[in-house]
């Protein structure tokens, strides 16, 4: 019969644990609140690392362009739309054509003067999108007035 005698020693920070044997002793460690809290530190920097990797996951390149309203709402979202949800239905619009806007900003008070031509003109508003780089292309086939690329440094 195997009998087990502790012997708690402090060495080195750690508690050391003997068993007797037939043949002797066996050393074995014990986990110490030292040992947990090194344990615990590590898991948590590759948890961190980990979350940092996929937070930083490849994101598709984007680009960012401006375009203007036409006067007399000639534009294609603009036929039954108020002024109150103009940034919904231009985004609702180029979806149906199949470009996803990523973000948006109108600046309203662009163009201070503008010709009255329908069409043509400006009527005040320009828009400005970020768009996935591929759906630049759509948009170059879309009639939209002044389209142009721009600095995405204008989006907010």
């Amino acid at each position: 019969m195997t009998e087990m005698i502790i012997i708690l020693e402090e060495k080195n920070k750690k508690n050391i644990t003997y068993n007797k044997k037939n043949d002797g002793y066996v050393q074995q460690k014990l986990v110490t609140l030292d040992m947990q809290r090194r344990y615990m530190f590590k898991i948590s920097i590759y948890f961190t690392l980990l979350l940092f990797l996929v937070s930083c996951s490849e994101t598709q390149p984007r680009t960012c362009y401006s375009f203007d309203e036409k006067q007399c709402r000639f534009d294609p979202w603009a036929s039954s739309v108020s002024d109150t949800s103009k940034e919904e239905s231009i985004i609702h619009y180029l979806s149906t054509v199949g470009v996803k806007v990523e973000e948006m900003y109108i600046d309203i008070a662009f163009h201070e003067v503008a010709c009255l031509a329908c069409a043509v003109c400006p009527s005040g508003p320009r828009i400005y999108i970020a768009v996935k780089e591929e759906d630049g292309q759509l948009l170059a086939t879309l009639d939209l007035l002044n389209l142009t690329k721009t600095d995405c440094s204008n989006l907010p």
